[in-house]
C-alpha cells in the first residue's frame, strides 16, 4: 500500500520541495536585509555598529559552513536543513522581539553559523537523478529568485512596522520547517561507506575553494559599491537601484533555469563556464568606461548572465568532482569562499570608490575575471586526471 508520505517520495516531488525550501529561504533573507539597518538605528546602534551584523553573518558562515555542510553528509541531509531552518526561525524571532542592539548580533551569529542550507539543498539535488546541471540550475534560480522578492515583499510588510515584519519572516521560516519535516526524506544517511574527512574534503575542492573566492570577491565589489557608483554617474536613487538590482536577479535566475544546463549539455563544464566567466569580463569591461544609462544596463544583464552560467557550471563541476557522500561538504566550502569573498570585496571595492575614482573599482573586477578565466583552465587538467582515477570521470 502506498501511503501519501510514500507517494511524495519521489524524486520529482522532492526535487520540487527543495526549490520551494530554497525559495522560501531566499525569500526571508531578502526580506530583512533592506530593513536591518534601519531597525538596527531605531534600536540606538551606529552606522558602524551596524556593519558589525553583516560581518558577524559572514565571519560565522566562513567558519562554520564546512562544518555544519559536512554533518549532512554523515547525519542526513533533513536532519541538518532542519537545524538551519530552525537557527532561522529561533534568530528571526529573537531579531523580532529583541529590546537591545546585542541580542541582534548574537542572533545573526547563530543564524550565521548553524544555516548552511544552500550546501545542503544542492547536495540532496544532486542526489535525485543523473542531470546535475539542470537540478542545481533549478535550485539556484528558485533561491535567486526568492532573493529578488524578498526586498519586493518586505516593501509591502514595511508599514507593519520593522518587528511585526521579522516575526512574520519567522512565521515564514516556520512554515519552511514544516514543509522539510513532511516532505523531505532522510534516506541519503551516511552515502558513503567510508566517510572522507573534511581536511580531505577541502583537499579535494581546494581549487574550487580559490576559483570561488575570486569570483566572489569582484561581485561583492560590484553589490558594495553598484549604488555610490549608479548615483555618481547617472543619479540613480533607490527606486533605480532596487529596479536594477530586481533585473539582474531575475536575468541570473532566467540563465541559472533555462541556459546552464543546455549549454553543459552540448559543449561541457570547461566550455560553459569560459563562457561564463568570459561573459562577466565583457560586463566589468563596459562598467569601467560609464558613458550611459542603456550601456550600463547592458553591463548589468550582461553581468547576470554571466554570473549565473559561470556559478552553475563551476557547482556542476564541483559535485562531479566530489563523491555523493561528501558533497555537502565540498559545498559548505564553496560558501564560505562567497562569504570570504565578502568580508574582503565590500570594504575594498568602497574604499576603492572614495580613494582613488567613482570607477576604479571595476578595473580590479576586471583584472579578476581575467584571472578567475586563466586560473580556472590552470586547475581544470587536473580536476580531469583525478577524476579518471576515480569513480565519476569528467570526459570533456
Amino acid at each position: 500500500m502506498i501511503t501519501w508520505r510514500g507517494h511524495f517520495m519521489n524524486g520529482k516531488i522532492t526535487l520540487i520541495t527543495l526549490a520551494l525550501t530554497a525559495f522560501l529561504d531566499s525569500v526571508g533573507f531578502g526580506i530583512i536585509i533592506p530593513i536591518l539597518p534601519y531597525y538596527s538605528l531605531q534600536l540606538g546602534a551606529t552606522p558602524i555598529e551596524y556593519s558589525l551584523l553583516t560581518v558577524t553573518y559572514s565571519i560565522a558562515q566562513l567558519v562554520f559552513s564546512p562544518y555544519i555542510s559536512r554533518l549532512s553528509d554523515i547525519r542526513g541531509r533533513k536532519n541538518i536543513l532542519t537545524l538551519g531552518i530552525g537557527s532561522e526561525v529561533v534568530g528571526y524571532l529573537i531579531i523580532g522581539l529583541s529590546p537591545y542592539f546585542y541580542l541582534l548580533l548574537l542572533a545573526r551569529f547563530i543564524t550565521g553559523a548553524l544555516t548552511s542550507n544552500l550546501p545542503v539543498i544542492l547536495s540532496y539535488a544532486t542526489e535525485l537523478g543523473k542531470d546535475n546541471s539542470r537540478n542545481i540550475g533549478i535550485i539556484s534560480g528558485t533561491f535567486g529568485v526568492g532573493f529578488v522578492a524578498g526586498p519586493v515583499i518586505g516593501g509591502v510588510l514595511s508599514p507593519l512596522g520593522y518587528r511585526n515584519t521579522f516575526l512574520i519572516v519567522a512565521g515564514l521560516a516556520f512554515l519552511n520547517l514544516i514543509l522539510v519535516y513532511l516532505l523531505v526524506s532522510n534516506d541519503n544517511k551516511k552515502i558513503a561507506m567510508r566517510q572522507a574527512s573534511l581536511k580531505e574534503i577541502f583537499r579535494m575542492s581546494s581549487s574550487f575553494f580559490t576559483l570561488t573566492l575570486i569570483i566572489a570577491l569582484s561581485f561583492a565589489v560590484l553589490q558594495g559599491t553598484l549604488a555610490f557608483y549608479g548615483r555618481y554617474f547617472y543619479n540613480w536613487g533607490p527606486s533605480q537601484i532596487g529596479l536594477v538590482l530586481g533585473l539582474v536577479g531575475i536575468v541570473q535566475a532566467v540563465a541559472q533555469f533555462l541556459l546552464v544546463y543546455r549549454i553543459i549539455g552540448k559543449a561541457g563544464e570547461r566550455i560553459a563556464t569560459t563562457i561564463g566567466l568570459s561573459i562577466t569580463f565583457i560586463a566589468y569591461i563596459l562598467l569601467s568606461f560609464p558613458s550611459n544609462q542603456i550601456l550600463a544596463y547592458v553591463s548589468l544583464v550582461l553581468l547576470a548572465m554571466g554570473n549565473g552560467i559561470a556559478q552553475n557550471s563551476i557547482l556542476t563541476l564541483l559535485s562531479k568532482t566530489l563523491p555523493p557522500g561528501s558533497r555537502s561538504g565540498g559545498f559548505g566550502f564553496a560558501q564560505s569562499s562567497t562569504a570570504l569573498g565578502s568580508l574582503i570585496g565590500f570594504p575594498l571595492g568602497n574604499t576603492m570608490f572614495q580613494v582613488l575614482s567613482p570607477n576604479s573599482e571595476y578595473f580590479l573586477c576586471s583584472a579578476l575575471s581575467i584571472l578567475s578565466i586563466v586560473y580556472f583552465h590552470s586547475i581544470y587538467a587536473n580536476i580531469v586526471v583525478k577524476n579518471r582515477e576515480g569513480d565519476k570521470p569528467i570526459t570533456r
